[in-house]
């Protein structure tokens, strides 16, 4: 039988294991020696940065007094992929002029 602590715990060991392997892929980004890469790492942990906090900020949205609840209670259960989806998007939007220039 599985309680809701279990279910809990077995949540955090799962997101745990995701959090570690994206600090890892982000750090091992910086190993490179070149600038070139050095920024393209510097925009991947910008863009991982703003996944994590645009998720973080909308998860809050029931908290909220400015939108009607129904559109609150959308952005807080869909908070993770709103971010990725808009991160996602800013990425393939802003990558060729991050390439190009340096």
């Amino acid at each position: 039988r599985l309680t809701p602590f279990t279910h809990d715990v077995f949540g955090c060991f799962v997101c745990s294991i995701y959090v570690t392997d994206g600090v890892t892929d982000v750090m091992d980004r910086f190993n490179s020696g070149s600038l070139r890469e050095f920024a393209i790492s510097l925009y991947a942990s910008n863009l991982a940065l703003l996944t994590f906090g645009l998720s973080a900020w909308l998860a809050g949205a029931l908290a909220w007094t400015v939108l009607p609840p129904r559109i609150r209670l959308f952005l807080s259960d869909y908070a993770v992929t709103i971010a990725v989806v808009a991160t996602t998007l800013a990425s393939y939007a802003f990558n060729d002029n991050i390439s190009n220039q340096v």
